[in-house]
């Protein structure tokens, strides 16, 4: 089509190839202004259906007037029966184009793509329009020579989208059980065929995008469109795992909550989503920030409990005492009314091996027990008439009364036994 005219515009070159046509660089007769024309392919214009999808495009691309997605300047069908778009010309690369030449992106960079992704969707589902085709190929990045690291993003190719706010009088656009879109995107819901979608089946592709950005492949692989199918509508979505820088945990939760198979359980709008990828640049960003917020006294407690966890009820004493003595120091330091630059002392935590390598008392080193007075001798038994021997009718009571004292001395030659076993109860750290 090289020199051809459509409309107010000559072809001039070629740019890519689409599922439902080819996409060309044109230029204005007149004013020579540069644009993009998406021209339906010829074995489609035969379908009104088709037809009717690739012009409900320009209409809804144009309903949204949003800077995040491309705009159309106009569509017609000429003498021929070619059926085109004229979009607005962009200069750069696909997201596919990138990941592909580049890998993986650092989680900042992708959190920041895909913040513009949600708000330009956002815009969109404001209009009643569900794009149900988000992916690295309609995802168009661009940047000024001056600053190459300022990426723009152009959301492309609106021709599956969803009207929810047609007329209900209007012809059907999508057949019942129909599967639209790329089934490694697809949301549980889309895959199954539902006829109805809303903006939650966005979020999800969007979540599938965001994991593919940071890992470098989608969350659910397969050979098959079918094995990849049954892996978006019953296989729980994988962690992001161990990636280069780290990923924080809320950036982990948000990726989780997107995949979710159940659309209750997803964010409910992409601002919701946009505003928690705006933590990527804030000064909190990543595990620098995390210590900030988790941050105080009881939290590094609960750490230091549960790097020395008690084994038994003597190492829990000994612990929740130490515990106890942090927070009494802490409060004495306040009270005394420390300089506000000043920090209290710290007091570490023992250990269980630095309780038991302190050194234990001797039996040498402890108290003496008190002397137990002797009890009063007994009197004499009396002596039988003749003089002789005490009668056997009286014997004499045994001396009861030392056994006391040898029970005393025996326990004071003992070890001292160990001290009783207090119940610590301190913010549910210590639970015996």
């Amino acid at each position: 089509m090289l020199g051809q005219t459509l409309g107010n515009y000559r072809i001039i070159g070629a740019l890519g190839r689409g599922a439902m046509g080819h996409v060309y660089l044109a230029e204005h007769t007149r004013i020579n202004r540069r644009a993009a024309i998406k021209v339906l392919s010829p074995t489609l214009t035969t379908d009104p259906q088709l037809v009717s999808r690739f012009l409900d495009e320009a209409r809804a691309t144009s309903s949204i007037r949003h800077p995040g997605i491309v705009e159309v300047f106009d569509c017609d069908v000429d003498a021929t029966g070619r059926v085109y778009l004229v979009m607005e010309y962009l200069e750069g690369r696909t997201l596919a184009a990138r990941l592909e030449a580049d890998g993986p992106l650092p989680w900042p960079e992708a959190c920041g793509i895909a913040r513009q992704i949600a708000l330009a969707t956002a815009a969109a589902h404001r209009e009643g329009i569900v794009h149900r085709d988000i992916k690295p190929e309609n995802i168009f990045l661009s940047a000024a020579a001056d600053q190459p690291k300022d990426v723009t993003v152009k959301i492309l190719d609106f021709g599956i989208a969803k009207l929810l706010s047609g007329d209900a009088s209007s012809p059907r656009r999508t057949v019942p059980g129909a599967l639209l879109g790329t089934p490694f995107y697809m949301a549980p819901e889309q895959c199954d065929g539902a006829e109805h979608l809303d903006r939650r089946a966005d979020i999800y592709s969007l979540g599938c995008l965001l994991f593919q950005m940071i890992k470098g492949e989608p969350p659910f692989k397969g050979t098959q469109t079918r094995e990849i199918i049954v892996a978006q509508m019953f296989q729980p979505p994988p962690p992001l795992g161990p990636v280069d820088p780290p990923t924080p945990r809320w950036l982990d939760a948000l990726v989780a909550r997107m995949l979710a198979k159940q659309p209750a359980m997803r964010p409910a709008t992409m601002e919701v989503v946009a505003r928690v990828l705006a933590r990527a640049n804030g000064s909190s960003a990543g595990r620098a920030g995390e210590s900030k917020v988790d941050g105080g006294l009881l939290p590094r407690l609960r750490r230091a409990l549960r790097a020395h966890r008690p084994r038994t009820g003597f190492d829990v004493a000994i612990v929740g005492a130490t515990a106890a003595l942090t927070l009494a120091v802490g409060g004495l330091w306040a009270s005394q009314g420390a300089a506000p630059n000043e920090k209290p002392p710290v007091v570490r935590p023992l250990s269980v091996a630095a309780v038991q390598a302190q050194p234990q008392p001797r039996p040498t080193d402890l108290p003496r027990p008190e002397p137990v007075a002797a009890a009063p001798a007994a009197p004499a038994p009396p002596s039988s008439p003749d003089g002789g021997a005490p009668s056997m009718a009286s014997p004499s009571p045994p001396p009861r009364q030392l056994l006391p004292a040898r029970r005393a001395s025996r326990s004071a030659r003992s070890l001292p036994a160990r001290p009783a076993r207090p119940v610590v109860e301190m913010d549910g750290l210590v639970d015996i």
